[in-house]
Order: C-alpha cells, then sequence, then structure tokens
C-alpha cells in the first residue's frame, strides 16, 4: 500500500468491553505502522476459548478494547524487509524478546515483554503485526494451506508447550477432560497413546459425524472419569471438575492444568496424599519457540483433518451468534471473515 487512499481510512474493527461482557463493532482508523512492522487485511480469525472467556467472564490479558488473535491474510503495507505486500501471511499472537531471565532459560512463554508484544484485534478488517512477531512469528501461508485453517497454528503452539510439560515416555495412559478443539487437537497429537476422552455429552462429538475423525473420537469419548490413567489434561477450566479429579489421583500420575479458571478460585488437596504418592500437578501458559515449530509442523502434514475443528463460518457482523454456539457447546471454532 504505497499510500492511504482516503477511502480506507476508516475500517470496521471490533472491540470487546469486558466490563459487562459486550461485544460491539466500532469504525476506527486503519492502523499506522511503524519500521519493522506489517498491515494486513484479515482474510480469515478463528474464534477460540480464550476469547470466548473473555467475553463471558473477563482475561487478565484481554481487556477492554479490540481483541481476537487468531489470524490469516494478505500483507497491504509492510516496512518490514521480510515480508512484501501482496504475501499471504500467517502467524502467532505474540512473540519474544530472547533477553530477559525467562527467554534466557527456554521459557520464553513467559517473557516480560510478552504484553508489549501482543497481536489483538483480529477481528477486523485489517490488523498490524508488532515488529518482534513479524521477525520472529509471522510466516508466509503455503498454498497447500487454505487462509481458512491457518490461524489454528495458535492454539496447536499452546498444545504442543502443555505436551512438553509433560515429558511423556510413550506408555502413558491419558484422559483429556474436555470435548472443545484444544481438546480434540491434543488427541490428535497424542492419538498413538492410549487416549481417552472425557465429555459430560456427546454433543460436540456429534459436530464431527460426517469428518473422518468421527470414529476414532467416538472410541475414544468417555463419560465416567476412571482412576486408570497416569497422564490427566484438563482443557476445561472448570474449578468443580479440577476438585474432583484432585481428590484421589492414582499413583505416580501427572496432572496437567492447560486451561486456567477465574482468577479468585483456589483449589484444595491432600499434600500428605500427593507426596507420598508423587503425584505432578503441572500448568501450561502459551507457546514458545519449540512448540510453534513442533505446531507448523504438523499444521503443514495435516492441515486437512484440524480444518473439520472448523465447524461454522460467518460473517465479522454475527460474531456475537459465534460465540453463543461455542457457549453452548454447539461449535468447535467459528471462522470470522469480512468476504463472503
Amino acid at each position: 500500500m504505497k499510500r492511504r487512499d482516503s477511502a480506507l481510512n476508516f475500517l470496521k474493527l471490533l472491540c470487546a468491553y469486558l466490563v459487562d461482557n459486550n461485544i460491539e463493532i466500532k469504525d476506527v482508523e486503519i492502523p499506522k505502522i511503524n519500521d519493522g512492522e506489517v498491515l494486513i487485511k484479515i482474510k480469515c480469525a478463528l474464534t477460540d476459548g480464550t476469547d470466548l472467556k473473555a467475553y463471558l467472564r473477563s482475561h487478565h490479558l484481554l481487556k477492554n478494547g479490540p481483541f481476537g488473535h487468531e489470524y490469516s491474510g494478505i500483507v497491504v503495507e509492510s516496512k518490514s524487509h521480510k515480508f512484501k505486500i501482496g504475501d499471504e501471511v500467517f502467524g502467532l499472537n505474540s512473540a519474544y524478546c530472547g533477553n530477559c531471565k525467562f527467554c534466557k532459560t527456554n521459557r520464553e512463554n513467559l517473557c516480560l515483554s510478552l504484553k508489549d508484544n501482543l497481536v489483538l484485534g483480529a477481528y477486523a478488517e485489517y490488523l498490524k503485526i508488532p515488529k518482534l512477531v513479524v521477525e520472529k512469528n509471522l510466516f508466509i501461508k503455503p498454498r497447500e494451506i487454505s487462509f481458512k485453517v491457518a490461524p489454528i497454528i495458535e492454539p496447536l503452539a499452546c498444545v504442543f508447550s502443555g505436551i512438553e510439560k509433560l515429558n511423556l515416555s510413550g506408555y502413558e495412559n491419558i484422559i483429556i477432560l474436555g470435548s472443545s478443539s484444544i481438546a480434540i487437537m491434543f488427541f490428535l497429537i497424542l492419538e498413538n497413546f492410549n487416549v481417552k476422552i472425557y465429555s459430560r455429552s456427546k454433543k460436540r462429538l456429534e459436530l464431527l459425524k460426517e469428518s473422518p475423525l468421527f470414529e476414532k473420537l467416538e472410541r475414544a469419548f468417555i463419560y465416567e472419569i476412571d482412576n486408570n490413567y497416569d497422564v490427566l489434561i484438563d482443557t476445561t477450566g472448570s474449578y468443580d471438575l479440577i476438585n474432583k479429579v484432585l481428590n484421589n489421583p492414582p499413583r505416580g500420575s501427572k496432572i496437567l492444568l492447560f486451561s486456567g479458571m477465574e482468577g479468585d478460585k483456589f483449589l484444595t488437596f491432600n499434600q500428605s496424599y500427593f507426596h507420598y504418592n508423587e503425584i505432578d500437578i503441572l500448568t501450561s501458559f502459551h507457546h514458545k519457540p519449540s512448540s510453534v515449530k513442533k505446531a507448523y509442523d504438523f499444521l503443514m502434514e495435516k492441515h486437512k483433518l484440524l480444518e473439520y475443528l472448523i465447524t461454522f463460518e460467518f460473517e465479522i457482523k454475527d460474531i456475537k451468534k459465534a460465540f453463543e454456539l461455542m457457549k453452548e457447546g454447539k461449535a468447535l471454532k467459528c471462522a470470522l471473515k469480512f468476504e463472503k
């Protein structure tokens, strides 16, 4: 974009007001980019559980303002040597500084500059990508990867980061709590293990009835939690369910709390039981370079299967419908587009 067309001085940009859990479509100016940054025209943005939390009950990283962080699009303005106008791209929602104590100890997901390098505002016609993200976590989209599925790299990277924390040997029995798109991503990555997916109902499973995923998922779904597991992965963030699980986990088991709960919730467990039975409680937040690389490779290999996790498409004006379907368990992920 060599000059700014006066007709493009304003655009529709979605803003989330978390104080009253409202979503409004607003007309705001096209973001101006600085050295090293790029501006992309959004082709597809995907909904996810983090944005759903922000919509329903707030999120500590998503304050009032534009939101949406899973994106793909076309570069329309560039002040970076890495990308030119017309490049088809997709990317992550943050990047790491490389200099702080966490980056230097391979914990880039906790980078002290993380909040300064977030990509927020993907539910919009145009999106500015910060310099560090452009340098480290923005990618050229291969032709065989659709704009629709490319944004799924971000949650995939978070899932791989969680799996890295588990340090699996290959022989574990695994239970995944929840049946969201995140839970199914865990399943697809870990399907060579003995993996079960705990769900309260078949509602989300039925969404995939016409997909090649259905049969293997149907065999994996369970509706009661037994105590025959070595690893348990929570993707629900449900306070009551997690507390129930912590009541009597199997000897030597690992419990990964992947999804964040509400900030005022405190878990309780018997420290003596956990100590003498060596129960490990692990947490996982965000993504880091090693998990991004794995997510990229997995996306390149499994993009056709992953596309089945995007169960509905909406125009941006109908974004509330998308989140309401997700809230009711009637959608996994939704694709939001400006162009029909």
